[in-house]
């Protein structure tokens, strides 16, 4: 139904649909953290009142500083400061503004916070303070501006505590003589705008206890306006209250949103916003509300600027040449690429490929400078997704996997698929089978583009498939992460490319540089004398991708069960004949359905495999029908347990006390070609399936080539992989037409897989020595025994 970047589309529509300022810079803290730790408002300033959104707060929790200056008074510049007090000599750090209010990010200590109100000067003629009633009971507001001109627009930010909410018509603006101004009246619904009068004014209202239907109410109106955060509050406490309501509507209805607010929670805690930034994966910035994830910039309201995490996100744009034949209007010349703005100025999701801003890093990477920034986004660009993905899988093993992925990946699962997420299932799972009656509101419709999948000429209806849709997905991803655990990622190379490695390198140059390391660094030399070190950095001497967690094998293919149950359920009513599914949609997608439905069959037979082409499909596309797919996998063997175990996978010996990979010389062949010129030359080519050669077993000489007419070239190795355990696994696809011939049973690996998706570079044969340059098959047999 939906192509395949649609399925991120809507993954982060999931985690952050519903749920608002647009501008956190994250320079975020690595530690996993579960004490809280103290703030205090000291000290405490004279002329106006400051408030903290928390008293006490985790690691890397956003702190939110709300100012208030007495009338006549304003905020010095740069005087919201925090300081650490435990530290000898503290040092006062700047906060930083964003939209309507200032924030800090929490660190590993108590901490004070401040600011400075100084009286209005002769150099502020014409301007006037807003001031929010001090005595203000059950709730916030906040002003967007303090100190303006005569009328400007006053944006109000209403937080009433749970429970609580605004009163209807109770936003009264006074002057300092306490009357209150005539001619100025404050919507009850947001946005709760006035312009200014010529006058210093304050600002104040009632909140009053809420119940159901006020709650909900409330919701819809802040929902409707893209306040995100405050309209979760309500969602929230609506489904607290739900049982006192008389319309079952109105509970389904807050059901399905509250779905979302339970995921986009999980993005908010301490624990997964670390995930996300140096703790794991490297963002340099990480939203820290729901509004920062959605930020819905066509409802005007401050924040709502080029300063928004995702448009200070830089990306590749791998269409440089002409970026709007992708849909980019960002992305050129190393701009944001993630949302970009088309001509009704509202910012979608682009559907294009995209890279987040990593964190700073240092390290060598062919350009002088840090490793990320500087190399990945300013200057030498990877030309391609693959190659990003190259570097960034090795960045993460040099700089910041010590010992592998086990670590990240158990994060990964408890912290995103945890207890957390389990509840927002439960929560989804309340929605009655078949229930399409909440309506999605036109600032969503519109924030996403969702226009392209219903027919938006009536009110669109959405409920239990979206839900199954979202959660389908999310579960799929919990799935995969769940198999990945079962095997195990440790392998320690943080030692040897901590220092020099390059985007373009594939697999042989990565494996010569580490070993060249130790021909002439002392330091190096140490790693690799050490048998310890040697063990747990080569595969199959340690345990890289041994079975880890036994039982994950079936806990992934049960949830990869269900996702596609929720799937196939969701599918199966958008392509019906009754769904909001528009006509166009259904044609454009109908790929998606038959793919998510031989997924599901696969899953639930033996017998049978799922195919799928090498690319997906187009709009109006189809899907590969069964036996008839350039690949295919059995996903009963893809889940068997130990399926991927690197002594299953490939052809072993024993080397010492300890396994090694069999090491092959490839035959060479002449080949006869003729050029663009149509003039015959002659080239030295691998010829697959010539023959099979008996490993290797003895060293590989420094001087080993071989001569062809007259020619001396250097030799090609390559390790052997059991074909057999692929076919069960992959029935079809992987190369089987280039060595079936030679042994239904065993392949050279560079038969089988000419490149990996991670090494797109370079074949994955190995270079014999060649003297001065390359000489990774010399260098694997030597460590190997």
């Amino acid at each position: 139904m939906i192509k395949a970047n649609y399925f991120m589309l809507l993954i982060a529509i999931a985690i952050g649909i519903v749920f608002g300022s647009c501008k956190n810079e994250v320079e975020f803290i690595p530690q996993d953290q579960t004490q809280r730790y103290n703030l205090t408002i000291s000290p405490v300033p004279k002329n106006g009142v400051i408030t903290l959104s928390v008293s006490r707060a985790l690691a890397g929790e956003t702190v939110k500083v709300f100012v208030n200056p007495e009338p006549g008074y304003k905020l010095r510049e740069n005087s919201v400061q925090y300081r650490f007090p435990s530290e000898t000599n503290p040092t006062w750090h700047n906060t930083v503004k964003s939209g309507y209010y200032f924030y800090l990010n929490m660190q590993t200590k108590a901490t004070e916070v401040t600011a400075v109100f100084d009286e209005l000067s002769a150099a502020d003629t014409g301007k006037y303070t807003v001031h929010i009633d001090k005595n203000l009971k059950n709730g916030k507001i906040i002003s967007d501006i303090t100190l303006g001109s005569a009328n400007e627009n006053i944006v109000l930010y209403v937080i009433p505590d749970a429970g609580y909410q605004l009163k209807q018509d109770s936003i009264v603006v006074k002057g300092t003589n306490g009357n209150q101004i005539s001619g100025i009246s404050v919507p009850s619904l947001p946005p709760h705008s006035f312009s200014l009068p010529a006058q210093n004014i304050i600002v104040s209202a009632v909140f009053e206890k809420a119940e159901f239907t006020g709650l909900l109410n409330n919701a819809r109106s802040y929902l409707k306006e893209g306040q995100y955060d405050t309209a979760a509050g309500f969602y929230t406490e609506a489904y607290k209250k739900r049982g006192s309501a008389t319309n079952q509507d109105d509970v389904n209805e807050v059901i399905f949103y509250y779905s979302f607010v339970k995921l986009g929670d999980i993005l908010l805690t301490p624990n997964v916003r670390s995930l996300l930034g140096q703790g794991s994966l490297q963002m340099k910035l990480v939203p820290s509300t729901l509004d920062d994830w959605i930020c819905d910039t066509a409802m005007g309201w401050p924040g709502a600027d080029d300063n928004r995490w995702y448009a200070t996100w830089k990306g590749i744009d791998y269409n440089n040449n002409n970026p709007t034949s992708k849909g980019y209007e960002r992305g050129y010349d190393g701009e944001a690429v993630l949302w970009h703005q088309p001509a009704d100025g509202i910012y979608p999701v682009t559907e294009d490929m995209v890279l987040p801003r990593l964190e700073d890093r240092f390290g060598y990477t062919g350009f002088a400078g840090t490793f990320a920034d500087v190399p990945l986004i300013q200057g030498g660009n990877p030309s391609s997704p693959v190659k990003f993905a190259n570097m960034m899988f090795w960045f993460l093993m040099a700089q910041n996997r010590s010992n592998g992925f086990n670590d990240m990946l158990q994060r990964i699962e408890e912290r995103m698929f945890g207890l957390a997420f389990d509840e927002a299932v439960k929560v989804a799972q309340q929605m009655p089978s078949g229930y399409q009656n909440v309506t999605l509101y036109n600032n969503l419709i519109n924030r996403f583009e969702l226009d392209k999948y219903y027919n938006t000429s009536s009110v669109v209806k959405v409920g239990k498939a979206e839900l199954d849709y979202i959660f389908g997905v999310l579960t799929a991803v919990k799935a995969a992460v769940q198999l990945l655990r079962a095997y195990n990622w440790e392998i320690h190379l943080q030692p040897y490319l901590v220092d020099v490695f390059y985007p373009e390198d594939g697999l042989d140059q990565i494996i010569d540089r580490i070993f060249k390391f130790a021909e002439d660094n002392e330091t190096y030399k140490g790693y690799w004398n050490n048998s310890i070190t040697v063990g747990r950095t080569l595969p199959f001497k340690n345990t890289f991708l041994n079975t880890r967690l036994q039982g994950n094998f079936a806990k992934s293919k049960s949830e990869l069960s269900n996702a596609l149950t929720m799937l196939n359920s969701s599918m199966t009513y958008w392509h019906g004949a009754s769904s909001n599914f528009s006509s166009t949609a259904k044609t454009n997608y109908a790929w998606a359905k038959n793919a998510v439905s031989q997924a599901k069959n696969a899953i639930d037979n033996n017998s049978v495999n799922f195919d799928f082409p090498k690319k997906l499909p187009k709009p109006g596309g189809t899907w590969p029908s069964v036996n008839s797919g350039e690949y295919a996998v059995n996903l009963h063997a893809f889940f068997s347990a130990g399926a991927f175990n690197l002594q299953n996978i490939f052809t072993t010996e024993t080397a010492g006390n300890s396994r090694a990979p069999s090491l092959f010389r490839i035959p060479w062949s002449k080949q006869d070609l003729i050029d663009e010129f149509d003039e015959p030359y002659q080239i030295v080519d691998i010829f697959p399936g010539k023959a099979v050669t008996t490993p290797v077993n003895a060293s590989i000489p420094d001087d080993d080539r071989i001569t062809i007419d007259g020619t001396r070239y250097y030799s090609l190795y390559s390790f052997e992989v059991n074909t057999s355990n692929l076919r069960t696994i992959f029935p079809r696809g992987f190369e089987q037409s280039k060595y079936t011939g030679r042994d239904a049973g065993k392949a050279y690996f560079y038969e089988v897989f000419p490149t990996l998706p991670l090494w797109p570079e370079r074949p994955t044969y190995f270079l014999g020595p060649r003297l001065t340059n390359n000489k990774s098959a010399h260098y694997l047999y030597k460590y190997y025994h």
